[in-house]
Order: C-alpha cells, then structure tokens, then sequence
C-alpha cells in the first residue's frame, strides 16, 4: 500500500516516522479517520474543520483543505480504492510537524452491535475533551475489556456520572419520536455523523434533545443506536447482556443517512 507522508509518496513499509515523534513518544497530535467511497471522501469539510481544531489546539500546522482533498483523493487511486469503500486517515503530530495520510479497506461490520457500559470514565473538563487526540489508550481500555465480553464497543459516563460516549462512537437514545443524545459539554466528540444525523433527524419532523442523563437511564431506554464515520447509524441489539431491538426511527436515520453517503460521494 502506497501512503502519503511530509510531501512524498511512499510504499507503507518505507514509511519511517521520526524517533522524536512526540506522537510516538507522547501521543501528542490529532487524526481523522473517514470514509471513501467511489474514490471520493463523504463529509471532507467537516473532518477537516475537525482536524484544524485539533491542530489550533496543540499548535501544529496543515495545509490548505483543496490540498488536503488533492492528497485524499490521489491516495485512493493509487491505492485501487475509485470503486470501494475504504478507510483514509489522516495524522498530525509534532518535532518535526508530521502529516500522514493511508488508505485502507474499509471492511464490512456487523449490521447489528453489542456495547458493555464500561467502569472507566470520561474527564468533560480535560484538556483532550472534544478532541481526537493521539491519546487513546483510555479507550483501547474500555474497549478491550467490552471485546472480553464478547461486545463491539463500550460507553462511557463522563465524571459526573452523565453518559458520554463510546470510545470510537457517540450514542443516542430514541423514545417514541425523539432522538436523545448527549451534549457536546458532557465531553463527547463532536462526531461528523453524530452532527449529520441530529440534521437529519431534525428534517424528518423528528424532536431532538441533546441532554445530561445519568448513565443508568440506559439500562431502561429499549432503542439505541450509535454512531461512526465508518459504520454510520448502527443499532444496540444488545447493552450489558440485555436484548433490544432494533427500532423503525434507527432504520429510518440509518437509510437517509446512507442515501446522503451516496449522494455526495456519486
């Protein structure tokens, strides 16, 4: 595979990074991970707003987002990817200010998920919050520990108590024809689908709550869904071992949101 690093073309396994990375040694530096698809990136101008922020906020440098786009769009061709769904990444990080950009399949996933409410909180008053940052151990935690149970993802309250997130997805709740989500001050990401479909939800006649709840409100809600770049809308079938099912409004956003990947991307 063919990746883009600091202005030049390189196959993957030639790609070095720089032993002062602090990337590497830190974790300090931000990324975006998005989806391709028929060789075009849904929702560019987002992620890359997304990512200027990060940048701002750790002091680091980008080029122009048409460039970006450019070295997007060139990856994907050189990797095979003009008729696929694939995976770009992107990551920027410090000594010297490195930029990365790789392509992979983005691979097919579960239709339905699973999530393990996690013992590991989320710091809303953290410098990192909001941010997606390097930093991920905290969640590869979570997320192993989810994965030892058999699940797909694992959610976070944030220290408050309020649910947060899940540690690469945000999580909404649906009762009768309103879609709950958590608010961007609960310290969440503020997730590019997660924005998309709060729009679309609105569109569709549909009340929309951005709200503090206590994580436990969960284990009584019987519609959840969560959502990714990569996955889309998907439905809970299951949280901490308890069946759900999949509800009609989780279908309804999950079609017109695909229908919306298409349009753009076409």
């Amino acid at each position: 595979m063919m990746v883009w690093l600091n202005g030049d073309w390189k196959a993957e396994e030639r790609a070095l990074i720089d032993s002062r990375d602090r990337g590497f040694l830190r974790g300090e530096g931000v990324f975006e991970t998005m989806l391709a698809l028929g060789g075009r990136v849904f929702a560019w101008e987002e992620h890359w707003l997304r990512l200027e922020k990060g940048v701002r906020a750790f002091g680091l440098s980008l080029p122009s987002p048409a460039k970006g786009r450019e070295i997007a769009e060139e990856l994907l061709v050189r990797n095979g990817y003009q008729d696929s769904l694939a995976r770009v990444r992107l990551r920027v990080t410090r000594t010297p200010d490195s930029l990365l950009f790789t392509a992979e399949e983005a691979g097919l996933k579960p239709a339905v998920l699973t999530a393990w409410t996690s013992r590991y909180r989320r710091n809303e008053h953290g410098a990192l919050a909001g941010l997606k940052a390097l930093s991920y151990g905290e969640n590869s935690l979570a997320l192993a520990e989810a994965k030892s149970s058999g699940g797909d993802e694992a959610l976070l309250a944030n220290l408050a108590g309020h649910w947060c997130e899940g540690t690469w997805s945000n999580v909404f709740v649906v009762e009768g024809h309103t879609v709950l989500t958590p608010p961007l001050s609960s310290g969440c990401l503020p997730g590019v689908t997660r924005a998309r479909v709060l729009a679309l939800a609105r569109r569709a006649e549909l009340a929309v709550r951005e709200e503090e709840r206590p994580i436990a409100f969960l284990q009584d809600s019987s519609e959840i869904f969560l959502t990714s770049s990569l996955l889309g809308v998907r439905p809970l079938g299951a949280l901490d071992g308890r069946p759900l099912a999949v509800g009609a409004v989780t279908l309804q956003l999950g079609q017109l949101l695909a229908e919306q990947e298409l349009a753009e991307t076409s």
